[in-house]
């Protein structure tokens, strides 16, 4: 012990300093510790933030749905050329063939419905011209109609009392020559009743050269729209508007009939071998406002102007019918509007699914409702009409008919586009200026 303590004494300062050696220690690993895991915290605070930055820098690839056949298809991930690159194409797929569908389907639903007097509507020109083209109008409604029928070849039979008085003709000739020569004027009841039989052949033989003539019956008695109108009234150029529309409905309608009555080969059939026989009736249903089917007044009920954006889907509406297309006053849309016809024909029963495939054949035409009656056509018969052998019955069809706006409102007066909700149309583009007079200046 006594060397212990004379070693200190002689080794004081060594004595002194492990004391505060240890000390040190101790706090070091303590401090040690401490530091160790803040900079543990801020590494990983930076990793993090990196991390999260680097996920911020994903993106969704999304194609949309083309159709109901094609579902939309969705996919994140680190944006890259060969993933950007493919998308753009198939998008630019997509718009492509989308703006060539639009296209087509306009040409399809315009082709061949043209005004019924050039410069009519949507006004005219000026005051001149207003009262003029109105005045012609008048004759020009029902001459147009007419026309169209004539030269799908359909007509009616020959009026009863004229055919009865033909056959009376026939009669007395055929007297006169039994008679001829003899004393006794008065025909023996054989003699009667071959007369009798001669003109009932006669009669028949007639009504089957004319049906030979016709793919169907139809005159325009059989369209309630189209009435004269009062000696010196001019009609509106919302009724102007509303006759040109029936018109263009009036005419895919024939047109369809007359592709049913058509073979395989594109030649027309005559009415006894024809799908379609008769046309009783042929009536586009009224387009109406709410407030004008209540007694209102239109003005108070007019729609909002729609947009023409045409890249939002159009709600469909079941409950109407079966195709859940609906159009103004119901539910309008920016893309197209909806008419209704009622048609009644005189069908084979064979070939009824003919007639209903045509409408949809011919433009955007669907059957939405079909009743269907039997009938006896030799009752028929005695009014001319000759339909062949085939078992008849009566169709009462209802036929949604669409028109797309972005070429029918080229015709709508300025009233109906608004009570209708239809935007005016677009000016010109500034990039169609300068080509178009760029083809001027060649031209001249």
């Amino acid at each position: 012990m006594q060397k212990l303590l004379a070693w200190s004494k002689s080794n004081l300062i060594i004595v002194i300093a492990m004391p505060v050696a240890l000390i040190i220690f101790g706090a070091g690993l303590f401090f040690s510790a401490r530091w160790n895991a803040a900079i543990r915290k801020t590494v990983g605070d930076d990793v993090s933030q990196t991390v999260s930055q680097l996920n911020a820098l994903d993106v969704n690839y999304e194609i949309p749905s083309f159709g109901p056949s094609q579902p939309a298809w969705s996919e994140k991930m680190t944006p890259n050329p060969a993933a950007t690159s493919a998308v753009e194409e198939v998008l630019r797929r997509l718009s492509s063939d989308s703006l060539a569908v639009r296209d087509e389907a306009i040409r399809r639903n315009q082709a061949g419905h043209t005004p019924l007097l050039e410069g009519l509507l949507p006004r005219p020109a000026d005051a001149i011209a207003d009262g003029r083209l109105r005045t012609e109008i008048i004759s020009r409604w029902p001459a147009a109609n007419a026309e169209l029928l004539t030269k799908s070849r359909m007509g009616m039979p020959t009026p009863v009392a004229d055919m009865l008085a033909r056959l009376q003709i026939a009669a007395e000739r055929e007297r006169n020559k039994l008679t001829a020569g003899r004393v006794q004027q008065t025909l023996t009841p054989e003699e009667e009743e071959g007369i009798r039989s001669l003109l009932s052949m006669e009669r028949l033989a007639a009504y089957r050269r004319e049906a030979e003539n016709l793919t169907a019956y139809a005159d325009v008695s059989v369209l309630p729209g189209v009435r004269p109108v009062p000696p010196g009234e001019l009609p509106s150029l919302e009724t102007i508007w509303e006759w040109q529309w029936q018109f263009w409905v009036h005419q895919d309608v024939i047109r369809a009939v007359v592709a049913a009555n058509t073979d395989s080969f594109g030649n027309w059939l005559s009415v006894a071998k024809a799908a379609v026989k008769r046309i009783e009736r042929l009536e586009v249903e009224p387009l109406a406002a709410p407030a004008q089917r209540a007694g209102g007044s239109a003005e108070d009920e007019a729609a909002p102007p729609a947009s023409d954006d045409l890249s939002q889907p159009i709600t469909l509406n079941y409950n109407q019918t079966h195709t859940g297309r609906v159009g103004w006053p119901v539910a309008p849309n920016p893309f197209y509007d909806v008419r209704y016809v009622r048609l009644d024909v005189l069908v084979d029963s064979n070939r009824l699914t003919q007639l209903i495939n045509a409408f949809a054949a011919t433009d955007f035409m669907t059957v939405v409702d079909l009743d269907v009656e039997s009938l006896n056509p030799y009752d028929d018969l005695a009014y001319g009409f000759y339909y062949g052998d085939d078992y008849l019955v009566l169709a009462r069809l209802r036929i949604e008919t669409i028109w797309i706006r972005s070429w029918t409102r080229s015709y709508m007066p300025e009233s109906v586009r608004r009570l209708m909700g239809v935007p005016d149309e677009p000016p010109p583009s500034e990039e169609a200026a300068p080509a178009e007079a760029a083809e001027e200046s060649t031209e001249n």
